[in-house]
């Protein structure tokens, strides 16, 4: 491609931007207002998302210091259960005993607490 050609495209959209001066800041402020509107639906859709795995992980994983693993929870802990299984675990005990004496220990192929 010829740099001339180049150049004589780019004189013709000057002119036609210089004609059409309000129909240029109209387009722009309308696909400016769009992008806007498109990023704050998705910063606010990936935040939702964000926020339902960090609670599902919250409630369904607790970690183990011991082991270095997080412990998977079958169904999250009442406050009872949450009240008992700290107090339990200020007395020394090690949380995975807790949590199968709970009744709370996801079932694994792989391995047993027992």
């Amino acid at each position: 491609m010829d740099m001339q050609f180049l150049w004589d495209k780019i004189d013709k959209l000057v002119d036609l931007a210089d004609e059409n001066k309000e129909k240029v800041l109209t387009a722009a402020a309308i696909i400016f207002a769009g992008g806007k509107c498109v990023e704050k639906i998705s910063r606010n859709y990936s935040r939702s998302k964000r926020v339902k795995e960090d609670r599902f992980h919250r409630e369904r994983e607790i970690y183990d210091r011991t082991t270095g693993m997080y412990i998977q929870l079958r169904r999250p802990m009442t406050s009872s259960e949450q009240y008992e299984y700290s107090v339990r675990l200020r007395k020394g005990e090690q949380p995975i005993y807790i949590l199968r004496d709970l009744g709370l220990l996801k079932e694994n192929s792989k391995r047993t607490w027992r």
